[in-house]
């Protein structure tokens, strides 16, 4: 594992391993709602602390728990009221999403669930422009997902804005899988199916561990694992959740961190992790971005790769046109097609890693909603990673959505009356944008092997020397080949004198190692890496003196 990592040595090894796959469900409690913005002198409770809130209020009552307080508190002065408390406790019209709850909606989960009323996560989401469906009502249970990259967020006990739905009280939990079966019946089939990891949560509610618990009666030792995220664990905290059968993933606090730093840390390192390793279990249909994939890179270097964000009626125009440009010009045209996870309900993963691995985003937007891919594209490229953004859109582009971060947007195109046209324009965008990464790809080589990462020096070494042959040739024979493959290059190479036999036998040898590295993951060696990255730049030096 990666040595910068400082928090995932503390997650079991399988945890990883699903959540690559998609396959883990958080469950959100009322403790992970301490790390919002308050408002100074005001703090939320969490969920104890909200019970001996309603037990203050109740003359003469001795406090028995929180589920026994507010039942308590309801009962002598209404529902209602009890709801109106709710509200002023939880300080929702007060509280916003912290960093923590940011860096959480950062991760690519599609589905999560919360038992918590207020509206932290919907908010943090809605900051970062991607699409939260709140799943309250059983009816919504029939109503899929109108995006494959929308996030459904199972609110299990009901909001403020829900108050019939809210289960607070010992009525409440005591008749939830009465009043609930659909609901009661999807959770326990996420159980089943899904890894959970409960974040800010002490497990003491009892519809929840009734229905755990059917799930552990039922599957007996067939029953996924559940974890617990928890931040300097007490030795009682860790035995309680022990012997619910929940393995708590302890994070120590280190000196000068804050619980709200330490999470967000823990979760850009998810993040990271789950996006840098999503490749490895996803089957890449081309062979140009499959070279990029497979050369690893630590985020430092651009690839090459030119992410395409397209409706499906555009994909074979778009490929036929415009790829051929993206390619002559030594990059990697890919779409989310292209990519094959293991998971359909990974897509936001695959999509993250890769605009994450892109030097550029192309987006065509066909309507006044910018994509999830625009938003993702933006945002990250809001936290310093060098990303060009180009927007195609049909129609006049709204000035309300209008960015500085969008590089260029091409508008009002008829992809269909006029390829022409638009390929010439988006040629001329293309370059212009290009340019400055072609300046890092000349050296890209060298660094990535001063660096030790042969494999990714071998694959870039001979993109490098593919596409200036490419560019030679275009010029010896006056018409495009931007797509014959390399093999045939060289033999239009020595055929024009660009290349010596002892050139091409070379290239020969060094595209079998390239290609072994790719597609077999062979032994990288040092001393071969540099053999190949020196002897490309010097047929380069001859094919280019100046």
């Amino acid at each position: 594992m990666n040595s910068e990592y400082k928090y995932l040595k503390f997650f079991p090894r399988p945890f990883l391993e699903v959540l690559i796959y998609g396959r883990v469900l958080p469950i959100i409690g009322a403790g992970f709602s301490k790390n919002a913005i308050f408002p100074t002198g005001k703090s939320i409770p969490d969920w104890d602390q909200l019970g001996r809130e309603f037990a203050d209020s109740i003359s003469g009552y001795n406090y028995n728990g929180a589920i026994d307080a507010i039942s308590a508190y309801q009962y002598q002065f209404s529902r209602v009221r009890m709801i109106e408390k709710l509200t002023e406790l939880l300080l929702t019209r007060e509280i916003k999403p912290g960093d923590a709850h940011k860096a959480f909606c950062r991760l690519p989960f599609q589905t999560v669930a919360t038992t918590n009323f207020d509206f932290l996560l919907e908010q943090a989401y809605s900051l970062l422009q991607r699409y939260c469906r709140p799943v309250i009502e059983e009816e919504q249970l029939a109503i899929a997902n109108g995006d494959s990259n929308e996030i459904a967020l199972f609110k299990i006990h009901g909001d403020l804005h829900h108050p019939k739905r809210i289960v607070a009280t010992e009525e409440d939990y005591d008749g939830f899988l009465n009043r609930y079966p659909m609901l009661s019946t999807y959770l326990a089939n996420l159980f089943i199916s899904k890894t959970i990891i409960f974040i800010g949560y002490s497990l003491d509610d009892p519809d929840l561990r009734q229905v755990f618990q059917m799930v552990k009666d039922r599957l007996g030792s067939l029953k996924r694992k559940a974890y617990t995220l928890r931040i300097s664990s007490s030795g009682q905290d860790t035995a309680r959740f022990n012997r619910r059968d929940v393995q708590v993933i302890n994070i120590p606090l280190l000196p000068g961190k804050s619980y709200s730093t330490v999470f967000e840390e823990v979760f850009e390192e998810l993040r990271h992790y789950w996006v840098a390793n999503f490749p490895a279990i996803a089957t890449i249909t081309e062979e140009d971005p499959l070279m990029e994939f497979s050369a690893s890179r630590d985020g430092s270097i651009n690839g090459r790769l030119v992410y395409f964000s397209l409706p499906r009626d555009l994909i074979s125009i778009y490929k036929k046109y415009i790829f051929p440009i993206v390619e002559a010009a030594g990059f990697a045209p890919i779409t989310s097609d292209d990519i094959l996870g293991p998971n359909a309900q990974n897509n936001a993963a695959k999509v993250v890693a890769l605009i994450e691995r892109s030097s550029m985003v192309v987006v065509h937007i066909d309507n006044f909603n910018p994509s999830f891919e625009l938003n993702m594209a933006l945002s990250i490229r809001g936290t310093g990673k060098k990303i060009r953004v180009i927007v195609v859109s049909n129609i006049a582009f709204p000035d309300s959505l209008r960015s500085k971060q969008m590089d260029f947007i091409l508008e009002n195109i008829d992809i269909f009356k006029n390829i022409d046209e638009f390929s010439e324009q988006f040629e001329q965008a293309f370059e212009v944008m290009s340019s400055e990464f072609k300046e890092d790809f000349k050296s890209e080589s060298r660094r990535l092997l001063d660096k030790r990462e042969y494999k990714a020096a071998i694959i870039s070494a001979i993109t490098q020397l593919e596409s200036r042959l490419r560019n030679n040739i275009d010029i010896v024979l006056k018409i495009p080949i931007r797509t014959v493959p390399l093999t045939q290059l060289l033999k239009y190479a020595t055929e024009y004198n660009l290349l010596d036999q002892n050139d091409y036998m070379n290239i020969k040898n060094w595209m079998s190692v390239r290609n072994q590295l790719v597609h077999l993951d062979g032994k990288k060696m040092p001393s071969q890496a540099k053999l190949i990255v020196d002897g490309v730049h010097i047929i380069l030096e001859k094919m280019d003196p100046n």
